[in-house]
């Protein structure tokens, strides 16, 4: 044991560099390879910070930039909101479909990479015709449809706003279905107004504004004005027991009688609400009917 203790004290004292020579080479690889993993570490950052994914709901800064990228490349023709809704997402569909990319509405790294290197076209101007200047601005914004507002293939539904929903309500208006302003949103009122007109023209009744619907109501004859200063009202029978919760054409009617015999004072709405209620119950209460605000063959009766 004395000898084996003696030996490793005497290999210390001899070769005391080798230890050292060792230690500050563990050293210089350690530190070597931690650099290499940090530098590596931040690309991964960099490129992840580079490509971060925008879609439908988003808002905030980076927002802002896919939409300041879309119209530059003439996708998105309106103001940057900061906001990732329908209409962004839209123009993210056409942008994707033009370059071949895959069509999901997310603006991920590719489209981003696309919309980056991506230059709207626009005509050369001749220098010594400033005029023309201005005339060679139109090609950057995209061609205007035959339907101002309705931009885009997505469906218009609950919640929505915008140039395309006032559209819809112009539309609608002028079908003879919303006697109210053109908004912007798409409200109760409209969707409620969208389903009756779906319901008149024999549509699945969903209350959403696809291409089908849409069509419809572009082609649609105007209704024709008042005569009186009440609102617009398509002739329709009340061929059946009516109740609150019901909605349609005859709805309409309804309230539109009660209108002309002082029963109901409140909008055409076409759906059977509360204050329908009350104006049949007073109905009922004035010609001694049973009063259960249900709209049935008496009440019918003393209507007419």
């Amino acid at each position: 044991m004395e000898t084996f203790a003696y030996l490793h004290a005497a290999q210390e004292y001899e070769y005391p560099e080798e230890k050292e020579i060792n230690f500050n080479w563990v050293n210089s690889a350690a530190i070597t390879l931690l650099g290499i993993a940090c530098s590596t570490l931040g690309s991964n950052f960099a490129g992840a910070a580079q490509a971060l994914t925008t879609f439908r709901g988003n808002s905030g800064a980076d927002v802002i930039r896919l939409q300041d990228l879309l119209r530059n490349a003439g996708y998105f023709p309106s103001a940057s909101t900061g906001f990732f809704g329908e209409f962004t997402e839209a123009a993210v569909h056409d942008f994707q479909r033009s370059k071949g990319l895959a069509v999901d509405g997310v603006a991920g790294y590719h489209t981003l990479k696309a919309l980056e290197t991506s230059v709207a076209p626009v005509t050369p101007v001749a220098p010594i015709e400033p005029v023309a200047l201005v005339t060679s601005v139109a090609p950057v914004a995209p061609v205007t449809p035959s339907n101002p507002g309705l931009v885009g293939s997505a469906t218009l539904g609950f919640g929505d706003s915008g140039t395309r929903v006032t559209r819809l309500q112009d539309l609608l208006r002028r079908a003879g279905y919303l006697t109210g302003p053109s908004t912007g949103f798409f409200g109760a009122v409209t969707q409620e107004s969208v389903k009756r007109f779906q319901q008149a023209n024999r549509l699945p009744v969903d209350g959403f504004v696809g291409s089908t619907t849409l069509a419809a109501l572009e082609s649609a004859p105007a209704a024709t004005p008042p005569s009186s200063g009440s609102p617009t009202i398509r002739p329709a029978a009340i061929t059946r027991l009516l109740q609150p919760g019901d909605s349609g054409e005859d709805v309409r009617a309804l309230q539109q009688r009660l209108i002309d015999r002082k029963y109901y004072t409140g909008p055409v709405t076409g759906f059977y609400a509360e204050r329908t209620e009350t104006a049949v119950r007073n109905l009922q209460r004035s010609n001694n009917l049973p009063i259960d605000g249900i709209f049935g063959a008496k009440s019918a009766a003393v209507l007419r």
